[in-house]
Formats: C-alpha cells, sequence, structure tokens
C-alpha cells in the first residue's frame, strides 16, 4: 500500500519535532547544569526522574483526557506546556526551578508522544508502523539540532540555556502554519474513557520496551560524563559529542521505516538490540575521541527503532484497548525515564561512571529475551 503523508501526519511530525528538540536540549545539558548548581551526579539525576514523574501522570490521565477533549487538543496541550518548562529553564538557574521545568516537560512530552502514537497507528493503517518510526526519525533530527546548539552555545560568552527559546520559536511557527485547519469535531463517547484488562504478553513487549528506554535515556543524560572521564573532554565538547548519538538515532529510524517493509517487527528488534550491545562495548572502551563517537553512533542506530518498534509490538497484543495500552506504555516509559539516569548517576557517584556504564549492555540483553517472550508474528 503506497504511503501517503496528509497534513495531518506533517503536523504531528512538527509537533513531535518541538519534544525532540526539548529532549536533545535538556538531556545532555545535565554536566552544564551541574557546573551550574554545583551538585552531585545523583542529584542531578533527579532532573530524569522528575521528567519521568511528568509522564507517568500522562498514564494515568491520559485515556480520560482523550476521552474529554479529543486528540487534537490534547497534542496542542502538550506542546503548550513545553513552551512553560522551556521558559522556566531560560529565566530560572535553581535546582527547584530546573526540576519543575522538568517535570513539565515530562507531562507535555508524555502527552504529545502517547497522543500521536495512537493518532498515528490508527490513521495510516497498515502503513501506520512506518509512519510512527519515521515521525521518531523526525524527533531524533532535531534532538540532534538541540544539543548542537547548546554544545555550541557552552563554548560561547552566550548563556547556553538561551537555546531553548528555539522550542518557543517552534511551537508559534507550527501553530501558524495549522492556522487554516478547522480541527477534529470531538464527541465524548458515552460509555466514557476506555478501560479493560490488557493480556501477559502486552506486559512482556512493555517491558522489553521499558528496557531500551531505559539505555536510551541513561545515554543521553550521561554519555558525555563518560567522554569527559575516558577522553579528557571538555563539558562543552562531550555534550557537543553527544550529537552523535541523536544522528545515529535519527539515521536508523528512517532507514528503519524502510526496512519494515522487509523485516518483521520482532527481527528489526533482535538485530537492533545486538547491534545496541556492540556499540555500548566500543563506546566503554573509548579512550579517544573518534572511538568515542563511533560507540555513540553505533549506539544511536541500535536504540533508534527500539521505542517505536517497541511500541507497535505492545499495541498489537492490545487492538481494543488502544488508549488504555498508551497509557501503560507512558507509565512505563516514565519509570524507564526516571531509572536511567538515575540508576546510572547513582552508580557513578559510587563506582564511576566507567563501571556504571557496564549495567546498560546487560539491560539489553534483558530485552532480547523479553522479546522471544513475546513474538508477534502471528499478530500481524
Amino acid at each position: 500500500m503506497k504511503l501517503h503523508r496528509d497534513r495531518l501526519t506533517w503536523v504531528v511530525y512538527g509537533q513531535l519535532s518541538v519534544y525532540g528538540f526539548f529532549l536533545g536540549a535538556f538531556g545532555p545539558s545535565q554536566s552544564l547544569l551541574r557546573d551550574i548548581q554545583q551538585t552531585s551526579r545523583t542529584i542531578a539525576g533527579l532532573h530524569g526522574t522528575t521528567m519521568a514523574a511528568g509522564t507517568i501522570i500522562v498514564g494515568f490521565v491520559i485515556p480520560r483526557l482523550l476521552h474529554r477533549f479529543g486528540r487534537e487538543k490534547a497534542l496542542w496541550g502538550g506542546i503548550l506546556t513545553l513552551c512553560v518548562a522551556a521558559v522556566e529553564l531560560m529565566f530560572f538557574a535553581s535546582i527547584y526551578a530546573t526540576l519543575s521545568a522538568a517535570l513539565l516537560a515530562g507531562f507535555g512530552g508524555g502527552l504529545l508522544a502517547m497522543t500521536s502514537t495512537r493518532l498515528l497507528l490508527e490513521h495510516h493503517g497498515k502503513n501506520g508502523n512506518r509512519v510512527f518510526i519515521e515521525s521518531a526519525a523526525v524527533a531524533a533530527l532535531t534532538s540532534a539540532i538541540g544539543t548542537i546548539i547548546v554544545g555550541t552555545l557552552a563554548g560561547t560568552s552566550i548563556d547556553w540555556r538561551l537555546g531553548f527559546v528555539i522550542i518557543i520559536l517552534m511551537s508559534i511557527i507550527l501553530r501558524f502554519i495549522n492556522r487554516t485547519n478547522e480541527g477534529e469535531i470531538h464527541v465524548p463517547d458515552p460509555s466514557g474513557p476506555a478501560k479493560g484488562k490488557l493480556p501477559l504478553k502486552f506486559w512482556l513487549a512493555l517491558l522489553a520496551t521499558v528496557s531500551s528506554i531505559a539505555c536510551e535515556m541513561g545515554t543521553s543524560f550521561w554519555a558525555s560524563s563518560l567522554i569527559q572521564t575516558n577522553t579528557g573532554a571538555s563539558a562543552a565538547n562531550s555534550t557537543f559529542i553527544v550529537t552523535i548519538f541523536f544522528a545515529g538515532m535519527f539515521i536508523g529510524r528512517w532507514v528503519g521505516s524502510v526496512s519494515l517493509q522487509k523485516l518483521s517487527l520482532d527481527n528489526t528488534a533482535f538485530l537492533t538490540l545486538g547491534i545496541t550491545v556492540v556499540g555500548y562495548f566500543i563506546l566503554w572502551s573509548a579512550h579517544t575521541t573518534p572511538l568515542a563517537y563511533l560507540g555513540l553512533g553505533v549506539i544511536g542506530l541500535g536504540l533508534s527503532v527500539q521505542y517505536p518498534v517497541g511500541v507497535a509490538r505492545a499495541v498489537l497484543f492490545a487492538p481494543n484497548l488502544g488508549d488504555v495500552a498508551v497509557g501503560r506504555i507512558s507509565i512505563g516509559t516514565g519509570i524507564a525515564v526516571a531509572a536511567g539516569p538515575l540508576l546510572l548517576g547513582f552508580l557513578g557517584d559510587h563506582f564511576g561512571v566507567s563501571r556504571g556504564f557496564l549495567m546498560l549492555p546487560a539491560i539489553i540483553a534483558v530485552a532480547i529475551v523479553l522479546v522471544l517472550l513475546s513474538p508477534t508474528r502471528k499478530l500481524v
């Protein structure tokens, strides 16, 4: 079936690009925030935990929000929340202000991600998985841009936090482009929000996805610190280097959206999980900048499709409970976002960031087992 990307699809791509930029700018900035706030890695890791809390809250309320307001209003609500978070980060430097911004970003980004998941998979039918991965590729591209901008500003006399103004500018432009859209006519289902029990294989598929997300967020937050430790790069340069991670994710997702025409969801998951393990060992052993580039690029390629493929696999086990499924996925995502950076920060403080990173390939090994236990070949 030929893929048709209509106006709705492009608008959703744009909305996810706003979230991608925020993640790319915020995640690797943890080393820079530590310099300003004079905090430990464990305390700095609370930014990931707080962002996760916002995403978890989305998981509990999204069935009701979608039932009450519909998908379009939910998406723009997520955009507005991200803009408020960006303003906080630009003008307030205290740990309490940045933690508050992280909470808002987790809620707004989670609302965007989960609502767009339901919309794209349903709107494009058999091409839904391909479009979903494409949307993730767009988010990865803007994540790389966000990291480049923050890293570049950090190396100048300009306050690197001003890079977050782009979040607001992107949102304004996107809203202007969509100004003539009449919007959806949403009528709440009289039977109330979706509810029901999800099968065991859904939970196994979700756990595999959660494992990969934990590794992705841990890498996003602390790879710059590992590179500083192992190669002697400055905070600004090591943050800039993490751009290669997001670039790898963009390339992997774009290629992955095409490869799904030939490979199944399960085989795609196995292949990329294996690539991820190789990438981690390259990065962990890297003591020069070029090798760090290579390791991060390989990790980015490997992790690139784990979230979209994992979500697509999980949703297949809940064909009639989509809103419930994305709610549970949001809760799982939040737990992963919290656990990855916080646990890696804790291990870094007590055993060194280099030893702490050894946890990540072990988590990927667990994800491989979980994919084996939740095959989807009979559901496609």
